[in-house]
């Protein structure tokens, strides 16, 4: 299920997160279930775009790892 968290008026996107299963954190390595991945969904966009596979424990840990 897909979930939108967060909105950025400035960038105009929203983010989703959508629930990949369980396994290990990719920034910080713990073990979670369920872990989550994230997308930026621009404003202008009828649909979100597909999350990729990669899954994290919080956005906190997604943010670092692309920061």
């Amino acid at each position: 299920m897909a979930t939108y968290i967060a909105h950025d008026g400035f960038a105009r996107q929203s983010y989703l997160r959508v629930s990949v299963g369980m396994g290990e954190c990719r920034w910080c390595g713990q073990s979670r279930n369920p872990l989550y991945a994230y997308t930026a969904v621009p404003d202008d966009r009828l649909r979100p775009i597909k999350p990729a596979r990669v899954g994290f424990c919080n956005k906190s840990c997604f943010d670092s790892y692309y920061g």
